[in-house]
């Protein structure tokens, strides 16, 4: 019956898709969707579950897809995707632009267990309404052979949980350094200085790539300063990552800003972006006293003053934050995601001096680099948080 239903909801999607009108090939889009939520029946019911499906295509047909990624986790059970049958995505107006509504991926995912490796079938959904749903199918026969008996998830089609939709043109996310070897990443916004700015080598991504003279960092779109940047393995890889210089006063960073990033483009025209926190200081944000030192890095402070930490760091998935006030205050402790918007708020509240604790529970998130932000007696503090998922 699981796979019944879920044919028939695939079949649901291609109607849909060949209602659509065909939008200008060579275009490029992206659709990613995370999202989690509790199993409602079958054998893993009342178990957590996480989905976080990529997919990416040219051209807008349905046999244009230029990849694909899927992670699904029930409980202790992974299941990771091998092969992808298709991408697809509706959108209006025929130019597959502002108009886009909704993608959706099926394929195979490898489910490994004790009994052996084996396939499934599986299928995502994401629409920017926030709605999304996954199924995965009863066991396929494939080159991996089968379990005897064959392995039922128990999933079946689920739907309407919460999750984090995006749908737009494809670019590349590439890992980046502000101001390397350095954190949090001080940096006086009314400074005449310059910014060092990293893009960093990986494993799926070659620093040396990127073009320069297209690189524009922060909301100011600062250009190099020299034009150019130099190769250098700024994180002890081995590798070669890129290292460019920007002048602060065109970055366009104010006081407050808890991250900043860049944009620009490789030589073979691929679209990038990439963010790093940093912790703005010489005073000026608001309900920061001017005349505080803000100047001083959080190594240098000593036992009185106000510091924040967390552990374990990296976590997964939930940390512990821990924090220390040098006098009773108000205390403001946030969570940010990489694009400075606000995730969570653990404290909002008049703290005596002290050392205290509160657990930061990312369940819910997508795995990546956060921020914890703690404010309090007119001095600001972050650390730089890393959820593995």
């Amino acid at each position: 019956m699981k796979s019944i239903r879920f044919c028939l909801w695939l079949l649901a999607w291609s109607v849909l898709i060949l209602l659509t009108p065909n939008a200008i090939a060579g275009s490029g889009v992206i659709g990613t969707a995370v999202g989690s939520g509790t199993i409602p029946g079958g054998q893993y019911q009342g178990q957590s579950f996480t989905v976080t499906v990529k997919g990416e295509y040219s051209g807008y047909g349905m046999e244009s897809l230029v990849i694909g990624e899927a992670k699904i986790v029930i409980g202790t059970e992974v299941f990771t995707s091998v092969v992808f049958s298709d991408f697809r995505k509706s959108f209006c107006c025929g130019n597959g632009a502002a108009g886009d509504s909704w993608f959706d991926v099926h394929g195979q995912v490898l489910h490994e267990t004790s009994a052996g490796p084996h396939y499934h079938l599986f299928g995502a959904s994401g629409s920017l309404d926030g709605g999304m749903c996954f199924n995965i199918a009863d066991q396929t026969n494939t080159t991996v052979d089968p379990v005897d008996p064959p392995c039922d998830p128990g999933v079946g089609l689920i739907c309407g949980f919460p999750a984090v939709i995006h749908i737009g043109p494809a670019v590349l996310t590439v890992q980046i350094d502000i101001k390397p070897g350095s954190l949090p990443n001080p940096i006086n916004p009314k400074a005449n200085g310059v910014i060092p700015v990293a893009i960093l080598t990986t494993p799926a991504f070659d620093a040396l790539s990127v073009d320069p003279a297209t690189v524009k960092f922060g909301p100011g779109g600062a250009t190099e300063t020299h034009g150019k940047g130099h190769p250098e393995d700024v994180d002890g890889d081995g590798d070669l990552d890129m290292v460019m210089h920007f002048k602060t006063e065109e970055s366009g960073l104010k006081a407050g800003d808890v991250s900043a990033g860049l944009t620009g483009k490789t030589f073979a025209g691929e679209d990038i972006e990439g963010s790093d926190a940093i912790v703005t200081v010489g005073g000026g944000a608001k309900g920061l006293a001017q005349d505080t030192p803000m100047e001083r890095s959080a190594e240098a402070m000593d036992s009185r003053s106000t510091s924040v930490r967390a552990y374990p760091n990296p976590f997964n998935p939930s940390t512990i934050v821990e924090y220390s006030l040098a006098k009773e205050g108000f205390v403001s402790l946030k969570v940010y995601n990489s694009i400075g918007e606000e995730v969570a708020m653990l404290v909002n509240d008049l703290k005596p001096a002290g050392t205290h604790s509160v657990r930061f529970d990312a369940e819910r998130l997508a795995g990546g680099v956060y921020i914890i932000r703690l404010q309090a007696g007119g001095i600001t503090q972050t650390d730089k948080l890393v959820l593995l998922k």
